[in-house]
């Protein structure tokens, strides 16, 4: 898999979701989201809560979990941070 990313040191190397799916893009949950954002899970579900950050809710029980898309999640960040689209993620 030449254009694998891993997300932890630990996982195994996974292949970009639009990749994966013939350009279909998948949603990621708060922890991979925290991992790329550099943020605690918790506080990745926080903002989803707050309308801070991109996030699309998934029914379920008593608390509604949220859904991310990695795409979004990295203009949110450009958009924050002002970095060129090359430097996000890496």
């Amino acid at each position: 898999m030449p254009n694998a990313v891993s997300l932890k040191a630990s996982e195994p190397q996974r292949m970009f979701a639009a990749e994966a799916l013939g350009g279909a893009e998948v949603f990621v949950t708060a922890s991979q989201a925290g991992d790329f954002l550099e943020l605690h899970p918790a506080t990745v579900q926080r903002f989803a809560r707050e309308g801070l950050i991109p996030a699309h809710p998934v029914a379920g029980g008593r608390r509604r979990h949220w859904r991310f898309l990695r795409s979004e999640l990295a203009e949110w960040l450009r958009a924050r941070t002002g970095e060129s689209d090359e430097s996000v993620g890496r």
